[in-house]
């Protein structure tokens, strides 16, 4: 299938509400032939990207979440142990092991605009011709997040470098799972996200 946009509309993913029915409803008035995921950061917290996109960063322990904060902590003394954790994940993942692939998809309590849009009668196209899906960017990403002295994680080679390859594995969530008649974005976000990362060091 080619990819002939021809100047049709889409949306950035976050949405002003905090219902996903109405995020929806929206979304298929608006942009109906390419609709996309609806986020709804008005939940607060829940809905922040470290919970969408970085859950392996939290759960190898690489992420420390304090109740107030979420931040790099490399002065850990097992900091070394958790990177070859994170790094055994990202290259099972890069061999394309489907159940760690599961490692990298999106919560539901996190994104539930994305299994709602699934869970649409034919996969949520209806009359579309895409879906778009969509992560988080590694500079947004890199700007927000710290380390444990409160320096940007874009500074540090390493947390930049796990900041590139996490949400780069996500994108197989949505190629995977996205139904066939979608256009296949993730190959090329995926490899554009490698790209901006081999750019930054």
């Amino acid at each position: 299938m080619g990819f002939e946009p021809r100047g049709l509309a889409t949306g950035i993913g976050s949405t002003p509400f905090q219902e996903t029915a109405e995020a929806l409803a929206l979304i298929k008035e608006c942009p109906p032939e390419i609709p996309y995921w609806p986020q709804l950061p008005l939940r607060g917290r829940q809905q922040h990207f470290v919970n969408q996109f970085l859950k392996p960063l939290v759960k190898t322990g690489l992420l420390t979440d304090d109740g107030e904060r979420i931040f790099f902590d490399t002065t850990l003394l097992n900091w070394s142990d958790r990177l070859t954790g994170f790094y055994s994940l990202y290259l099972a993942c890069e061999e394309g092991e489907s159940a760690v692939l599961d490692e990298f998809s999106f919560p539901e309590g996190a994104a539930e605009g994305f299994y709602a849009l699934l869970a649409e009668p034919a996969g949520g196209t209806g009359s579309a011709a895409l879906l778009k899906g969509q992560v988080v960017g590694p500079l947004t990403v890199a700007f927000q997040l710290k380390d444990e002295r409160g320096r940007f994680a874009y500074y540090n080679e390493q947390l930049r470098d796990q900041i590139v390859k996490t949400p780069a594995c996500g994108t197989g969530l949505l190629d995977r799972d996205l139904p066939d008649r979608v256009y296949r974005l993730a190959a090329a976000v995926s490899k554009k996200l490698r790209e901006e990362g081999a750019a930054a060091t």
